[in-house]
């Protein structure tokens, strides 16, 4: 019969499944781990190409960006031929519209350019931060590996994203980050100065506007000048969120852990 705590012998003294299961318990443990490290491994080793990726593309439109500042005045002039060439048999009332519209067009070209390299600028932000967290996550967990396999402190297995990466390769990586951000820092420069100083309004906003008249020549100004106030609008968080990125940086550990500890419900 079984004992009285409903616990695990037979009367053959045999330990039950459960109790088999729960021995198996700690190698359970272990290989989820080890499992668990693996696939986050992959994870951040996907996220850092596309990272790549990314901050390349985003190089390459802020290069393109820079230099089409100066030919600003030969985009209206290049739709209007291209669109003449694919359509030559417009009558000459539609020739006059869109040659009246296609300044407005490459106006919006210009803005969507400078949309997109805010987007590019937080999206980079953004994936570069989850790949910090991911690897700091991966280094402390680590130690929980190393811990539930018994290996011992003169070993170095599990200690890539650790103490092995201290001792090895933080420097180095330090200094090719620092390059990529130097790089990226001046090019983001670079293009919100060309934009601002060749979108730069000839005449200051008419402030203020009491009246109906007064109102419309507002307005006019504004569509007049609407790529210079989309300049000033997207440059201030595109150049705040480049400061963000180039600080980003692991937290202290301890931190980290009594922050989690706190989440989950415990006492930091």
């Amino acid at each position: 019969m079984l004992d009285r705590m409903g616990g695990g012998c037979t009367e053959s003294g045999e330990r039950m499944p459960e109790m088999r299961s729960a021995g198996e318990l700690p190698a359970l443990r272990a290989a989820a781990l080890v499992e668990h490290y693996q696939a986050t491994v992959d994870l951040v080793s996907r996220s850092w190409e596309r990272r790549n990726r990314q901050f390349i593309i985003l190089v390459c439109v802020l290069a393109a960006a820079g230099l089409v500042a100066f030919a600003r005045q030969l985009i209206a002039p290049s739709l209007e031929a291209v669109i003449l060439g694919h359509l030559p048999g417009l009558e000459d009332a539609a020739k006059d519209r869109l040659r009246a519209f296609l300044p407005l067009a490459s106006d919006l070209l210009l803005g969507l350019l400078v949309v997109s390299v805010f987007y590019l600028m937080a999206s980079l932000c953004h994936r570069t931060g989850m790949i910090i967290n991911t690897y700091q996550y991966l280094s402390m967990m680590e130690g929980e590996i190393r811990r539930e396999l018994s290996i011992d402190r003169d070993q170095i297995a599990f200690s890539r994203e650790g103490p092995f990466y201290e001792a090895t390769g933080s420097h180095l990586t330090r200094l090719i980050g620092f390059c990529y951000r130097a790089v990226l820092g001046l090019l983001l420069v670079f293009f919100f100065a060309t934009r601002l100083f060749f979108d730069f309004p000839s005449e200051w906003v008419p402030l203020p506007v009491p009246g109906r008249g007064e109102a419309v020549q507002f307005y006019g100004w504004l569509i007049g000048n609407f790529l210079f106030v989309v300049d000033i609008l997207i440059a201030l968080p595109t150049l705040w969120l480049f400061l963000r990125y180039a600080s980003l940086r692991p937290r202290p550990e301890e931190e980290v852990r009594a922050r989690v500890l706190r989440l989950q419900g415990g006492t930091a």
